[in-house]
């Protein structure tokens, strides 16, 4: 693992709230805001439980990317926010919203197979000071975690392709474009072409 880890957190505002409505039997609607991760993961899972056990429950999902989420919670449009922290990245917590950690998701560094760490377990990020990198702009909470980490070894990283979507990030990788230090949430599915560190 490159970095330390990658904080999942769920905004808990008015969660009490919901259980005694739900305890009630008033329980009618459930908005969660996620992120496109944790929605193709972790997330539908989560909803058809709760289908399963209210089947009159209607349950809307809608996309944030943090820390957006957490003002719609406290304004009422969600009642739920699943959302993430890079290492590296702060952000303050509305009044009034609590949050619980659901566990780490691992930032992964991901390079072609024929890469000259393909067979390593693991690197210090020191080591990767003269490689080319793939990630968001300057202002994604990936590329600022990077940052964060690559300073702490003394360098600066060379971003020269900049997306913040993982899919195009495995592609340039796979075709040896550079590296990116991904979430293992957003690791593709059965690419031989790609090494995790």
């Amino acid at each position: 693992v490159l970095l330390e880890r990658s904080e999942r957190l769920l905004a808990e505002a008015d969660l009490a709230a919901l259980a005694v409505r739900e305890a009630a039997g008033q329980l009618k609607s459930l908005r969660v805001g996620t992120f496109p991760s944790a929605a193709q993961h972790f997330v539908p899972e989560a909803l058809a439980n709760l289908r399963a056990s209210h089947d009159d429950l209607e349950l809307t999902l809608l996309h944030f990317e943090p820390p957006d989420g957490l003002a719609q919670l406290v304004s009422g449009e969600v009642d739920a926010v699943i959302t993430h922290r890079y290492p590296g990245v702060t952000w303050s917590t509305p009044t009034g919203v609590h949050t619980a950690s659901l566990g780490a998701d691992p930032l992964l560094l991901m390079v072609p197979a024929g890469h000259h760490l393909a067979g390593r377990r693991r690197v210090d990020i020191g080591v990767l000071s003269d490689e080319t990198f793939i990630s968001g702009t300057a202002e994604d909470p990936n590329r600022v975690a990077l940052a964060v980490a690559s300073a702490s070894a003394g360098f600066v990283p060379n971003v020269a392709f900049e997306t913040a979507d993982y899919v195009a990030t495995a592609t340039l990788v796979e075709r040896g474009f550079g590296i990116a230090v991904v979430p293992q949430l957003a690791w593709p599915t059965d690419n031989p072409a790609l090494r995790r560190i």
